[in-house]
């Protein structure tokens, strides 16, 4: 059995992007989305709690229910009330699954996030094999057209597949389920689009403490010509969690 749960948040573009929904709709048993916006709690305490409205307001929230109405396996949660944070987000989707299924694999897919089903295949035989419990991939970490972040921030590793037995995430940042000395790293990518899209940027400016200029960065970027550059011409000097080892390159 092969379930997904993905949180969300005006992300109605991402949705629609690259046959996104058509994909999730097309190879998972069950799929539990849950929109809604989180507050600076649990394990993204660090970010800021925004004064917004507590479900999605771009269309989100109608196409979901329209997906729902017509795949019987696809569950969608559209909070009423900002979620205390995004562990609590998560955690909601898990509890609708365990409606419907008490073990298999669960897949994390966020929902900036493009994948092949030949990797989730081999990522899920290779996980069978192993006395772990959670596998870690790479990604290529989208920050602009045709712009990739190599380096510790742009492809680092990052857990989303799991062997679920009915537990809970500890954490959605780090995306945990189990101990960090149960993840099996692996070398499989998926393609992150995180930073693609201008409204996402935009979002992230606000939501996250220390991205002040974030969005004017972003913009200067997608107008260089000479590549690779570092990655502080994308990030505020305050903004936490990158090394100067990563730099953006074009593709």
């Amino acid at each position: 059995m092969r379930v997904a749960v993905t949180i969300i948040y005006n992300g109605l573009h991402h949705l629609q992007h690259n046959g996104f929904t058509d994909f999730m709709v097309k190879n998972f048993d069950y799929w539990a989305v849950v929109d809604g916006l989180s507050q600076a709690g649990g394990s993204t305490r660090w970010c800021n709690t925004l004064k917004l409205s507590p479900s999605s307001t771009d269309g989100t929230t109608e196409f979901m229910r329209e997906v729902a109405s017509k795949n019987k396996h696809v569950m969608f949660f559209s909070s009423k009330v900002p979620f205390k944070s995004k562990d609590e987000q998560v955690n909601k989707a898990v509890d609708m699954i365990r409606t419907k299924v008490k073990r298999g694999w669960l897949w994390q897919v966020d929902v900036d996030e493009q994948w092949e089903i030949e990797t989730i295949e081999k990522a899920e035989s290779t996980l069978f094999w192993s006395p772990c419990l959670q596998m870690a991939f790479k990604f290529r970490h989208f920050v602009g057209d045709g712009l990739i972040a190599e380096g510790r921030w742009g492809s680092g590793s990052i857990c989303r597949l799991f062997r679920w037995r009915g537990q809970k995430f500890i954490s959605h940042e780090p995306p945990l389920m189990f101990r960090r000395d149960k993840t099996l790293e692996s070398e499989l990518s998926f393609d992150h689009y995180s930073y693609y899209f201008e409204n996402d940027v935009a979002f992230k400016e606000k939501y996250y403490k220390g991205y002040q200029g974030l969005l004017q960065n972003w913009y200067k970027l997608q107008t260089l010509k000479e590549f690779p550059q570092p990655v502080s011409v994308l990030l505020p000097p305050t903004a936490a969690g990158y090394g100067d080892d990563t730099k953006i390159i074009k593709i």
